[in-house]
């Protein structure tokens, strides 16, 4: 699931999709079901120590031009960070 948003982030942020572009994906991907969930011996998730976070953009906006700065500052901070959670691990 986590090399889905990754790739969904990259394609919005890189490549230019629009957010229909994704939802339309969503709906034929991994996340169309509500079935998907962890199984219970799975190893945990790795930390991510995350340098930005939604609440850094909530307390930084001062009007809707700086809150689409942020937020596209926020999925660019959050596409490099993380990469641990989309490793494969064994």
């Amino acid at each position: 699931m986590y090399v889905w948003v990754q790739t969904a982030l990259r394609k919005y942020l890189e490549e230019g999709h629009t957010s229909e572009m994704i939802r339309q994906d969503a709906a034929q991907g991994p996340g169309r079901t509500k079935g998907i969930r962890r199984p219970a011996d799975a190893p945990p998730i790795p930390r991510v120590a995350w340098s930005m976070t939604i609440a850094d953009v909530a307390a930084q906006m001062q009007d809707p031009e700086s809150y689409c700065k942020l937020i596209e500052q926020w999925g660019h901070t959050t596409l490099q960070e993380m990469g641990p959670l989309v490793l494969k691990r064994r």
